[in-house]
């Protein structure tokens, strides 16, 4: 079911697969910690358009394969292309930001990056991206914290991440139902951006949101797919999406080693702070 594009900044904005068709699922969860029992990955019956929404992207995905091919609907040297421009595209925005301002200190007095990644899906951003960036960059003991209301998604992650450092809790249900445990100094959030005021409310002071979305600049309209409830929007939407939500944009790259082939939407990153 599609949403009016005007509900988007405060209700969603959902997305689209970087290939054929598929992406990264919608609307991500919250919810317990990794240590405690996995909590519902549905949404509550009560709430509306976005709930239902929520519950069509869910189902979906329980028909895909839980797995880095299934999820992101392309090859590995593709999704490999895709990790390594994360990857130098994270650590420029950092670097912009100071870092150092961005890390929050623990009780045992070192310094450490608090990151959530949204839509976490089977754990690939987390392994590949967000525990990657250099430890000048993320600080001693950094952790992530996944957002991610598939059951199977978020079990495959577990299993994936279990004994890896700087592996932080489990959330298990929608975004807009989030109540973030802590401000996150870097949110990542890919094939899945939604909520926006809700993820503003993450955002530790000067903390940042990393965005990462196929874009439909070819066209007039944007693309919807009824399938995995996805929308593929033109660049100036998603800006103007952003600035109602209340961000500014820091920094902004169309991601290079990308598939030009039809069916391959071209990708853009994006920076964002709280405005």
């Amino acid at each position: 079911m599609k949403r009016p594009a005007s509900a988007i900044p405060i209700g969603e904005a959902v997305r689209r697969p970087a290939a054929p068709a598929k992406r990264q699922r919608p609307a991500l969860s919250t919810s317990k910690s990794k240590a405690a029992k996995p909590v519902v990955e549905e949404p509550s019956p009560e709430a509306p358009a976005a709930q239902v929404w929520t519950r069509a992207a869910l189902a979906y995905w329980r028909r895909q394969k839980a797995s880095e091919a299934g999820v992101t609907q392309v090859p590995a040297t593709v999704r490999a292309a895709d990790e390594r421009e994360s990857r130098a595209f994270l650590g420029s925005l950092l670097l912009r930001r100071r870092p150092q301002k961005l890390r929050q200190q623990s009780p045992l007095g070192d310094a450490r990056l608090s990151m959530l990644d949204v839509g976490a899906g089977v754990g690939r951003n987390t392994a590949k991206v967000l525990l990657r960036l250099p430890a000048a960059l993320r600080g001693t003991g950094s952790t992530v914290d996944l957002l991610e209301p598939s059951s199977q998604l978020r079990r495959v992650a577990r299993e994936a991440l279990a004994g890896r450092p700087g592996v932080g809790r489990f959330f298990a249900r929608p975004l807009q139902e989030l109540i973030a445990p802590k401000p996150y100094g870097l949110v990542w959030v890919q094939w899945v951006v939604s909520f926006l005021q809700r993820l503003r409310l993450c955002i530790a002071s000067g903390g940042v949101v990393a965005v990462k979305e196929n874009i439909e600049d070819r066209r007039h309209d944007d693309g919807f797919a009824a399938e995995d409830q996805s929308v593929t929007r033109k660049t100036a939407h998603f800006e103007a999406l952003f600035k109602k939500a209340g961000f500014r944009i820091l920094m902004r790259k169309r991601q290079q080693d990308w598939p030009t082939q039809k069916g391959f939407f071209p990708l853009m990153m994006w920076g964002l702070t709280p405005a």
